[in-house]
């Protein structure tokens, strides 16, 4: 069986349609009464990092030969995070159903902590030095969308307690890198600068958070919470967009294999078959910690009375 372009789109119209006879199913079930109140809130906040890896190394290595055999000594230092650590904005609307629970819609955006790494090398051989140092940035950028259900508890000292937790999809996840090298050899020095985007795929993961809400008026109000997410980034994509030799334009130089890397579950080859230079080069994908747990102020505006219960069904 052929698994076609068309059947696909007809599965996607049949899977929105059953979607939408099951939510009109659903409107028609609830009582109205549970329909009280919608609200529209919007926050920032900084994460800190959860699940942490290792990003990289800080690396120091020097060679030294005189006479005879030469000497190599060096020392790493790990760089450990999260690449989910970062600034966090989100816009969320929702909707209490009844007087204790409800359910919402959450648009978030990550602009993740620039995490930077650095490596130099020192070689001098019988009169001849060569010196390297490499410089990494990279960092995440992520679009996420979460279906979530809320919990919200009795007034106290006119403070709201509440908790939510949901389903976090990562609809768009980038990460920029920069690399620049400079290497001096018997005093010619060479610069080399490179940036690369990498795609992440998508993927889900969850989200929840416990805070309090003051209402300034019966339709405003703010909050303050902690929130955690559990996340990870999985790269899809590596492609060079900029290559400069001492500032000269060398990109179109470079093979697609150079260029372009493509990340999968599973790679193969042969060493009978060498590589295509004009094909991307194939890695395994790699899983990186994207997590985070943080505070997030924001304001909240509600279409009703904030505090009305509904009325009991007749």
């Amino acid at each position: 069986m052929y698994f076609t372009a068309t059947n696909q789109l007809t599965m996607k119209n049949i899977f929105r349609v059953n979607l939408l006879r099951a939510a009109a199913i659903l409107a028609f079930l609830l009582p109205a009464q549970c329909f009280a109140q919608l609200e529209i809130s919007g926050g920032i906040g900084y994460g800190f990092g959860l699940g942490k890896g290792l990003i990289g190394a800080n690396s120091v290595q020097t060679y030294t030969q005189t006479t005879g055999a030469g000497v190599q000594t060096y020392t790493d230092e790990g760089v450990y995070g999260s690449w989910g650590q970062g600034l966090d904005a989100n816009l969320r609307f929702s909707r209490m159903l009844c007087e204790h629970f409800g359910a919402g819609l959450e648009f978030s955006y990550l602009s993740g902590r620039k995490f930077k790494i650095e490596e130099s090398l020192t070689q001098s051989a019988m009169g001849n030095l060569y010196t390297e140092r490499l410089e990494y940035t990279g960092n995440l950028r992520s679009v996420r969308l979460s279906p979530q259900i809320y919990y919200r508890g009795e007034d106290c000292a006119g403070f709201t307690p509440y908790s939510r937790v949901g389903l976090q999809l990562n609809l768009s996840n980038s990460m920029k890198q920069t690399y620049r090298e400079t290497t001096i050899d018997n005093a010619i020095t060479t610069v080399y600068e490179e940036e690369a985007k990498v795609k992440g795929k998508f993927n889900m993961g969850f989200n929840a958070a416990i805070g309090a809400m003051y209402n300034l008026s019966d339709n405003l109000g703010i909050y303050g919470e902690g929130f955690f997410n559990n996340s990870a980034f999985v790269p899809k994509t590596w492609e060079l967009t900029s290559y400069t030799v001492d500032g000269q334009d060398e990109l179109n130089n470079l093979t697609t294999s150079q260029k372009r890397i493509e990340y999968e579950k599973e790679i193969s080859g042969s060493s009978a078959l060498p590589p295509d230079p004009n094909s991307p080069t194939k890695a395994l994908a790699n899983p990186m910690p994207a997590g985070a747990w943080g505070l997030r102020l924001g304001l909240i505006y509600h279409f009703g009375d904030p505090k009305a219960v509904p009325p009991p069904a007749p």
